[in-house]
């Protein structure tokens, strides 16, 4: 049986990232206690934000958080103990857990280990459970940067915000950050998304009028109401004119069989080096493409690897003679 080591794999955007930034600087500001409690638990709401938590699966995290402390240890607490804490009945504390775990197992990461007792026959009821935070090492290194940056004090939120954005995709098996909201169309996007729908009309009134009778849509269009549709029709074609005159006038494209060599040392005129232009991309265009099984496969890899984690643990085989990282090996030297 071959021997393996996990590793950590990179994305290449990720690692450049990672290995381009600078030490932190020891900042000499002084904050409060209440400094630290407020930006540690603004961290933590922007990495479940970036996690896809929804309202009842941030709920355990933000709620035990401080009796966890930085996760050296695990917590263990019955439900009711629980309840008391944060002053909720014991099925909102089982709600909270469930959709914890729910989301957890679907995205495969989470900020606290949670280790549901079993049942003690005996005594008739469940061990208590056992909570461990895991973020600990994240939220220090989100407000060290943020602190250092010179965003802080002018916007405190947006500087933890992107300081938690560059740790996030550090986190190993961390998922895909996912948008709070979707981005504002521009300007443009609602000028054709106007016209397309338009056009997309007109064509479900052709759709509807050609589902008529023969009888039916004949006397549809010889009365009144075909009259108006009509007058209607015609004033869409003046008005579609009316648009189609603002576009600028392109001249058509010659096809070039040759282009010939320069020789003169003088730059081509810009219809010269338009039709060069186009005859290469024609050229690229119509080349066949030779790709092996391999090619493809590979190609494949690298598409499913860029809706993956930034970063992610994986195990590698290792040679006979290759001995295992430093940290792994056991036993003495």
């Amino acid at each position: 049986m071959s021997a393996k080591a996990d590793v950590l794999d990179f994305t290449p955007g990720q690692f450049r990232r990672t290995s381009n930034k600078r030490p932190i600087e020891t900042s000499s500001a002084t904050f409060s206690t209440f400094d630290d409690l407020a930006d540690a638990v603004l961290a933590l709401d922007f990495a479940l934000t970036f996690a896809g938590r929804n309202y009842e699966g941030r709920q355990l995290d933000l709620s035990i958080i401080g009796l966890l402390g930085s996760g050296e240890d695990a917590v263990s607490m019955f439900d009711e103990q629980l309840a008391d804490h944060i002053k909720c009945s014991v099925r909102t504390v089982q709600r909270y857990r469930a959709a914890n775990i729910k989301e957890s197992q679907a995205t495969n990461f989470s900020f606290i280990e949670i280790t549901e007792g079993e049942y003690d026959a005996d005594r008739q009821r469940y061990q208590p459970t056992r909570y461990r935070f895991t973020g600990g090492d994240f939220i220090n290194a989100v407000v060290a940067e943020a602190r250092h940056s010179p965003d802080y004090k002018k916007n405190r939120r947006e500087a933890i915000r992107k300081a938690a954005g560059e740790h996030y995709d550090e986190i190993p098996q961390a998922p895909p950050r996912q948008r709070g909201k979707k981005p504002r169309r521009s300007e443009t996007m609602k000028i054709e998304r106007d016209f397309e729908n338009a056009a997309k009309n007109l064509a479900k009134g052709r759709r509807t009028l050609a589902d008529q009778s023969e009888r039916a849509r004949n006397a549809f269009l010889a009365g009144k109401q075909g009259a108006e549709l009509r007058e209607l029709l015609l004033q869409m074609q003046q008005q579609i004119a009316d648009v189609l005159e603002e576009f600028p006038q392109m001249a058509d494209t010659e096809e070039v069989d040759e282009v010939p060599d320069n020789l003169s040392g003088i730059p081509p005129s810009s219809g010269e080096a338009a039709a060069s232009v186009h005859v290469k991309k024609e050229e690229a265009r119509t080349q066949p493409c030779h790709f092996t099984a391999q090619d493809l496969s590979d190609w494949d890899e690298v598409m499913a690897r860029a809706h993956q984690p930034q970063v992610r643990r994986v195990s590698v085989p290792l040679r006979p003679n290759e001995s295992p990282p430093l940290g792994e090996r056991g036993g003495s030297p």
